[in-house]
């Protein structure tokens, strides 16, 4: 509620509690890293912390979720890893099809 209001600084708080508190909860993981990766104020983003959040969930959900593998992503183009960045972007590629597929 609070991102879709334009208040990312509490979305951001309230996302760091949640993950303090429910270190296993893939879905509280991915979008606090999304939104350290991705946030358009400078002073959110921490893509040290978005990686590290992001790999968690991926480990969690062996590296099987596109969107959290999307995640991760962005958090390797926010540290300046672009190539990581790419090769995570084609294996969301692989992942969606393989879903689509039913495998």
């Amino acid at each position: 509620l609070y991102l879709t209001r334009g208040r990312s600084d509490d979305a951001v708080r309230i996302l760091r509690i949640g993950a303090a508190n429910l270190p296993a909860h893939v879905h509280v993981l991915e979008l606090l890293a999304r939104v350290l990766a991705t946030s358009r104020h400078d002073a959110l983003r921490d893509g040290a912390t978005a990686l590290t959040l992001a790999e968690r969930a991926s480990k969690l959900t062996g590296g099987r979720e596109p969107v959290i593998e999307s995640t991760r992503a962005a958090a390797h183009a926010e540290l300046g890893n672009f190539e990581r960045a790419v090769a995570h972007e084609k294996h969301v590629f692989g992942l969606q099809f393989t879903k689509r597929d039913g495998m």
